[in-house]
């Protein structure tokens, strides 16, 4: 026996499809030059590579540290994923030292679309602001991400930031350098994109259809009430 279906129903579900076809997942998207507050955002995927580091920043304003780095596909919050696009994770461990950590700063994004979160539920401190460098003559693309940790939000001895989540259109990875910084500053590798670009999957052309089915299934019950 077939089951049958309400016009309504169907109607109702084709909607709420095209309505979440059409509508990208975004936290915030920074472009060159730009700065944010910190917004939240799920994200999550399957992890491909990970590092952690350890640093040590010398001097009577010092600090130990080790910066952990995960790269995901398929991250199913980031809108490039369906073509390649890849995500990635930096927490920072702030272990020892007669200061807390105040900002940290990551090269190279230079090309590449970058959108900042932190996840809603945070695992540590949630930095106040992001923000990307440029437009200069010496940084036309904008490479330098940065993170700044101010007021209650500093990354004291023995606390560490929540995840930093930047979804990217980077088809690859590469080893790169970010910064740590307050009174003295160390350099510590991490993990960051590389390879082409991926352009944008089309999920607004299903909502469109989605749309006109339910557009016509209406119109047609419409016409035969009488």
């Amino acid at each position: 026996m077939p089951i049958k279906f309400s016009t309504r129903a169907v109607f109702t579900a084709l909607v709420a499809f095209a309505l979440t076809a059409i509508a990208p997942a975004w936290g915030a998207v920074i472009g060159v030059g730009g700065a944010t507050l910190t917004p939240t955002e799920a994200s999550g995927g399957i992890p491909i590579n990970s590092i952690d580091i350890p640093f040590v920043a010398p001097g009577p304003t010092g600090f130990s540290g080790h910066l952990k780095a995960t790269v995901l596909a398929n991250d199913p919050t980031n809108i490039y994923a369906g073509n390649g696009g890849l995500t990635f994770v930096y927490e920072l461990f702030n272990t020892a030292g007669a200061t807390s950590l105040g900002r940290m700063t990551h090269n190279d994004f230079s090309n590449y679309v970058t959108d900042v979160s932190v996840p809603p539920v945070a695992t540590g401190k949630v930095p106040t602001s992001v923000d990307r460098s440029g437009p200069t003559a010496l940084d036309p693309l904008g490479a330098v991400l940065g993170w700044t940790f101010s007021g209650s939000g500093r990354i004291a001895t023995g606390q560490n930031s929540t995840q930093l989540v930047v979804q990217t259109n980077a088809s690859a990875f590469q080893f790169a350098t970010a910064n740590v910084i307050d009174g003295s500053s160390v350099a510590v590798q991490t993990l960051g994109p590389d390879g082409p670009s991926v352009v944008e999957p089309e999920p607004a052309t299903a909502g469109v259809l989605a749309f006109a089915a339910a557009f016509a299934i209406q119109r047609r019950r419409r016409n035969n009430v009488v």
